[in-house]
């Protein structure tokens, strides 16, 4: 997996989904689950010191 690819789980299906993200991805953003289609909220932040990739998923309202 590169620097921008994460993998996450569903909030919903539970299905585990690898995601390919833009390097430059930051801040909140809606996408669909690829498994059950349900939509999710995705946080994405990097950290200072090293620039990991940190993301949240939780279900969209």
């Amino acid at each position: 997996m590169s620097s921008g690819d994460v993998r996450v789980q569903c909030p919903y299906c539970f299905q585990i989904v690898d995601l390919s993200l833009d390097p430059e991805t930051r801040g909140v953003t809606i996408q669909d689950c690829e498994v059950c289609c349900r939509p999710w909220q995705l946080t994405v932040k990097r950290r200072k010191r090293d620039g990991k990739l940190l993301v949240r998923v939780e279900r969209a309202q």
